[in-house]
Formats: structure tokens, C-alpha cells, sequence
């Protein structure tokens, strides 16, 4: 009978007595269209099989959506991938571009999102504060910019930018 088992075992490929059994997947939350999130599944179900380490399965995972589904143009979004057991998301996505699985214990998230923010015009809260902050002290210096006194103005200013000139 131990022949038997152990013979059963030779048979097995690549993983012998170690290799894991496929992980049940439960689609916990999806706005996927049914291909994408067969992909998602049959992804993260081979990701999951093939590592065990948490960072692998979300880069296995992140790839195998760039390979299957690559951007049509400059302004589709990228795909990313959060693996992992223990973990709270705050993210935006695309629209219909967002799934969380569970693959046996290991949960995933695949979502697409843009790189470039809508507003062109879009800045962030800290440089805005930053612009603001320097015009008010521009205008309550009476134009003069700070640090800089009417003696430094006079021989050229310090080396600093020229009035009205803007910081890209």
C-alpha cells in the first residue's frame, strides 16, 4: 500500500507531495464586465498556484491584465493588483474596471485607473496652499519678494526669477 502512495506521488508533476490543490475563488465585489472578470479568476487562481508570496501574486496578477488587456490608447488607464490577507482600500477607479476575489485565503484586488488626473489643470492640495501662500506674502510684502529688500532689487535681484514669472 506505501508503494502505491508513493508511486502516485512520482506521478504528480513538478510539485510532488507539496503541490497545493486549486484554491476555491469567491468573487467578493466586481463592476467587471464577464470577460474581464473570468480573466480576473483564472489569473489570480494560476497567481495564487504559483507563489506563495503576496508581493509575486500581485505582480503575477498586475501582468498578467497588462498582457492580456494592454491600453488601446495614451488615455486608457494601467491595471494594478493589492494582494493579501489583511489590508483596507480607499481607491478610484475606472468604470466597470474594479474586482476583489478571494483565492483561498488571499484576497486580490484588480482595478484600472489613469495615471494622468482628469483636470489637466489639476494640482495638488499642497502646491496650491504653497501658490497661494506666496502670492498673499507677495501682496502684503507690496509686491516685493520675500526676503529680498530694496537693495537687492535694485542690483538685480538676488538671482531669483523675474517678476511674473511662474514656477512649471
Amino acid at each position: 500500500m506505501d508503494d502505491a502512495k508513493s508511486v502516485a506521488a512520482s506521478e504528480r508533476p513538478e510539485g510532488g507531495l507539496q503541490e497545493p490543490e486549486v484554491a476555491k475563488v469567491v468573487v467578493l465585489q466586481s463592476y467587471m464586465e464577464a470577460e474581464l472578470e473570468e480573466a480576473a479568476v483564472e489569473i489570480a487562481q494560476a497567481a495564487v498556484q504559483r507563489s506563495r508570496r503576496l508581493k509575486e501574486i500581485a505582480e503575477i496578477v498586475k501582468k498578467g491584465f497588462d498582457d492580456r488587456f494592454p491600453p488601446q490608447t495614451s488615455l486608457d488607464g494601467v491595471y494594478h493588483c493589492i494582494a493579501g490577507q489583511h489590508f483596507a482600500t480607499c481607491i478610484t477607479h475606472d468604470t466597470r474596471c474594479f474586482i476583489h476575489l478571494q483565492v483561498g485565503r488571499v484576497h486580490v484586488v484588480v482595478f484600472r485607473s489613469k495615471d494622468l488626473p482628469f483636470d489637466p489643470n489639476f494640482k495638488p492640495s499642497a502646491q496650491k496652499k504653497a501658490e497661494e501662500k506666496a502670492k498673499a506674502s507677495a501682496v502684503s510684502d507690496g509686491g516685493e519678494a520675500a526676503g529680498q529688500g530694496r537693495g537687492s532689487q535694485a542690483r538685480g535681484g538676488g538671482g531669483g526669477p523675474a517678476r511674473g514669472a511662474g514656477v512649471v
